[in-house]
C-alpha cells in the first residue's frame, strides 16, 4: 500500500504557530516510518486553503485517483482543507475510492465510526476562516474610522512596522508630488508623463517604468490629499498629505475633460501655445531648425504680417527671465512684515462663525437628505440599487465636511499657522528667475503656465503679460516697495499657490484667515 505526503502553510497560519512545509516533511517522514507507510510522492504548497483552486492540491488528487494511492499523510485536516468545496471532494473520495486520511493524531476511514469527527474538523477550518475574515475587515474598518490606513502603503509613502503608520516616502514622494503638478497643467498626457519621469530617474519597486496604469491610479488616488477610500466610502485619514485638495482637484479636471490639453506632439517646445500674436491673436508655435528651436504666429486667420517673423527661444527665455526677476523683494523687508504679522497676532484674532455656520448648513441640509432618501426607498419609490449609491454619495459629502470643519477649528486654534507658508511664497518668489534660467525646458514650461498669462508678442517684442494670483499681487508691491505701500496692499489668496484650501490673508500684515 503506498501514500503520499501533503504539505502545505499560509500567511493566516502564522499566529497559530503551524509547523514550516521543510518541517512538516520531516516530521511526517518519521511518523510514516514508525507506522511502516510507504510514502511513494510528496506534494508541498504555500498557498491558503480558504477558496478552492489550489494548483498543487489539484495535482495531489488527480495522482492519488490515477495512481490508486492508499492514503494521504498530512499534520492536520486543515492542510487539506479550509473550504467546503475541497472539504467536500475528499469526504467523496474517501466514501467512493476508500481513501484513507492520516494524521499524527487520528486516522479517516470510509468504515470508521469516527468519520464524523471528521466532518466536524472541516466545518472548524471553514468557520475559522469565516471568523477571520470578519476578524480583519473589522480590524480594518475600526482603524480606517481612527485614520490609520490598514494596507500597504500607496506609492510615495512607506509602513512604518514599529507604529503601524505611514510616512512620506523620501525618494518616491517628491516624484508624486512633482507629478500632481505637472499633470495638472493640462498639457501633458499619462504618456508624456511616464516618460518624463522615467527620464527624470523615476523606477518601480524592481527598478523598471512605472507604467501609464499606475501612475493613472495615483492621479485619481484622494489618498495624496488626506482621504482614504475604502470599498467606495471615503475616510479622512491621519497621514501627512503630499498634496492639496486644490491640486488634486486641478488633476481631476484635466481628467474629465474641463481643461483643454495643448499635448505637445513629436519635438518638445517649451513656450508654444504659451505665447500669442499681438497683431491677430494666434498662438505661436515653433521649428527646430540648424539647431536651434524658433518661434512664429501661427497665422490662423491668413492675414498676419507677423507670421514670417521667427524668433529664437533665447530670445523669449529672456522675457520670461525678465518678468520673473520683477516679483523680487527684499528679504531684509519680508522679515520686517513678518515680525510685525506675528505681533498683530499677538493681540488679536479673527472670528471664523460664518464659514463654521455654511459648513453647519450644509451638514444639516445633508442630513435631510439622508432622511428624504430613507423614506423614498421604504415607501418603494428608490430602487435598491440606486439608494445605495445615494447614501454613499452623501456619506462621503459628509465627511469631507466635516474634515474642513475640523480643520476650520485647527486653524482657528492656531492663528499664526499661515505666516511661515505666506513668507515662503515672498522669499520663493524672488527663486523664481534663477529657477527658470536652471530648469529642464519641462519645468520651464510648468514655471511658466503657473505665473504667467496672456504673454503676447508684436515686432519681436513682448506687447503684454500678466501674472496669475497671488504673483500679480506681489509684482505690484515689487514695484514700489515702500514700507507704506506694503501695508497698504491687497489681500493674497494663497490657494492657488500653496494649496491652503481655505488660506486668505492680508499681503502687509499676513494676517490669520478669515475668507
Amino acid at each position: 500500500m503506498k501514500y503520499i505526503i501533503y504539505c502545505r502553510k499560509s500567511t493566516e497560519d502564522e499566529g497559530r504557530q503551524i509547523l514550516s512545509i521543510p518541517a512538516q516533511v520531516k516530521e511526517l517522514e518519521e511518523f510514516a516510518a514508525r507506522r511502516g507507510l510507504e510514502i511513494e510522492k510528496i506534494f508541498t504548497e504555500s498557498q491558503s486553503a480558504k477558496a478552492p483552486g489550489r494548483p498543487i492540491f489539484g495535482q495531489m488528487l488527480d495522482y492519488v485517483t490515477k495512481k490508486k494511492i492508499r492514503g494521504i499523510v498530512c499534520w492536520k485536516l486543515d492542510r487539506l482543507s479550509r473550504n467546503p468545496i475541497d472539504g467536500g471532494g475528499l469526504i467523496w473520495a474517501i466514501k467512493q475510492n476508500d481513501l484513507e486520511i492520516i494524521t499524527p493524531a487520528q486516522s479517516y476511514r470510509r468504515d470508521d465510526e469516527n468519520s464524523i469527527l471528521m466532518y466536524l474538523e472541516f466545518g472548524m477550518a471553514q468557520k475559522y476562516i469565516d471568523d477571520l475574515s470578519k476578524n480583519v475587515k473589522r480590524g480594518n474598518k475600526a482603524k480606517l474610522e481612527a485614520g490609520g490606513w490598514p494596507q500597504m502603503a500607496p506609492f510615495g509613502y512607506k509602513n512604518n512596522k514599529a507604529d503601524k503608520t505611514i510616512f512620506h516616502d523620501p525618494i518616491l514622494a517628491p516624484y508624486v508630488k512633482k507629478m500632481f503638478e505637472t499633470y495638472a497643467t493640462g498639457n501633458y498626457s499619462l504618456e508624456d508623463i511616464t516618460d518624463l519621469f522615467y527620464k527624470q530617474g523615476l523606477r518601480s519597486g524592481r527598478g523598471n517604468k512605472v507604467h501609464r496604469s499606475r501612475i493613472q491610479k495615483i492621479l485619481k488616488n484622494p489618498f495624496y490629499y488626506g482621504m482614504m477610500v475604502k470599498d467606495g466610502k471615503y475616510y479622512p485619514g491621519k497621514h501627512e498629505p503630499l498634496i492639496s485638495k486644490e491640486l488634486f482637484d486641478r488633476a481631476s479636471d484635466v481628467f474629465i475633460g474641463r481643461l483643454r490639453a495643448t499635448r505637445p506632439k513629436g519635438l518638445f517646445f517649451h513656450l508654444r501655445g504659451i505665447f500669442s500674436c499681438a497683431n491677430c491673436g494666434c498662438a505661436l508655435t515653433a521649428t527646430h531648425k540648424k539647431g536651434h528651436d524658433y518661434y512664429y504666429c501661427t497665422n490662423g486667420r491668413g492675414n498676419c504680417v507677423e507670421h514670417k517673423k521667427y524668433m529664437r527661444s533665447e530670445t523669449l527665455d529672456a522675457f520670461v527671465a525678465e518678468a520673473l526677476r520683477k516679483l523680487q523683494l527684499s528679504e531684509d523687508l519680508i522679515e520686517v512684515m513678518y515680525q510685525a504679522a506675528k505681533e498683530k497676532l499677538a493681540g488679536q484674532g479673527q472670528s471664523m462663525e460664518p464659514i463654521q455656520e455654511s459648513i453647519e448648513k450644509q451638514l444639516i441640509s445633508l442630513q435631510d437628505k439622508q432622511s428624504r432618501l430613507v423614506d423614498s426607498f421604504i415607501d418603494g419609490v428608490t430602487p435598491e440599487a440606486v439608494y445605495r449609491q445615494k447614501l454613499l454619495e452623501l456619506g462621503n459629502k459628509r465627511v469631507e465636511l466635516e474634515s474642513q470643519l475640523k480643520q476650520l477649528g485647527a486653524d482657528y486654534r492656531q492663528p499664526g499657522s499661515t505666516l511661515e507658508p505666506t513668507k515662503e511664497l515672498f522669499l520663493s518668489s524672488n527663486k523664481k528667475e534663477k529657477q527658470y534660467l536652471e530648469s529642464s525646458p519641462e519645468q520651464r514650461r510648468i514655471i511658466a503656465q503657473n505665473l504667467l498669462w496672456n504673454l503676447s508678442i508684436k515686432s519681436q517684442n513682448v506687447q503684454e503679460y500678466q501674472y496669475k494670483k497671488p504673483f500679480s499681487i506681489i509684482a505690484k508691491m515689487a514695484e514700489n516697495p515702500t514700507f507704506d505701500n506694503l501695508c497698504a496692499g491687497q489681500e493674497l489668496n494663497l490657494q492657488a499657490l500653496a494649496g491652503a484650501s481655505i488660506s486668505r490673508m492680508c499681503v502687509c500684515q499676513f494676517r490669520h484667515p478669515r475668507i
